[in-house]
């Protein structure tokens, strides 16, 4: 599991202490000095932080609800574009229960 992030954007602290209070393992890349893990991240053509890549799973920015029904109770979502930040209201979030 690796999760990106910066040290500049509130919610990275937030997603980093939602793994470690879950007893989740986690590799950490920062993207704020580490020009390799910026380029990994941009591979993945997304422009959230922070972002967690788990096997086929991506989770783009940190929203407490949507952590928490895939991380802890392993209901699985997929999001199908990776939007610009000023097209976000039309990214569709499927959710499979």
């Amino acid at each position: 599991m690796i999760l990106y992030t910066t040290k500049t954007w509130k919610f990275c602290p937030d997603a980093k202490e939602r793994l470690q209070s879950h007893g989740m393992e986690f590799e950490e890349k920062d993207l704020t000095n580490d020009s390799t893990a910026l380029q990994e991240y941009l591979k993945y053509e997304v422009r959230h932080v922070p972002y967690l890549v788990h096997g086929e799973l991506r989770i783009a920015g940190f929203d407490k609800e949507v952590w928490a029904k895939e991380l802890l109770y392993g209901v699985s979502w997929r999001c199908y574009s990776n939007p610009s930040p000023s097209k976000l209201k039309e990214t569709k979030v499927y959710l499979i229960l």
